[in-house]
């Protein structure tokens, strides 16, 4: 299946053209019979969602690499940098994120 390209003239006087066409009360109503909205039947919508659970991945980011979300948090990544060599710059970029995103 190719594509072609189409100007913007074309292209809104093509849309103009199909949506009176696709746009009709029968197409309306069916989608909304179809969402079930009308008539309304939440259950019937909630048969539509998928079953399985989702697979949420562990964070990619090693814990103690992320960024302090609050006070508890903040203070065992104090814990940590206290034992490590890092620079006192890096250390301060750290805080200063961590109070950042505290303050937020």
């Amino acid at each position: 299946m190719g594509s072609s390209r189409v100007i913007k003239a074309e292209f809104l006087q093509i849309y103009a053209e199909i949506r009176l066409k696709a746009l009709t009360i029968s197409n309306i109503q069916s989608g909304f019979r179809k969402t079930s909205l009308v008539p309304y039947n939440p259950a019937a919508a909630l048969r539509q969602l998928p079953t399985t659970l989702l697979d949420i991945p562990d964070s990619v980011v090693p814990e103690h690499l992320q960024t302090p979300k609050n006070a508890a948090d903040l203070k065992k990544a104090l814990e940590m940098l206290n034992g490590n060599d890092m620079t006192p710059t890096h250390i301060g970029r750290k805080l200063g994120k961590a109070a950042e995103m505290f303050r937020t």
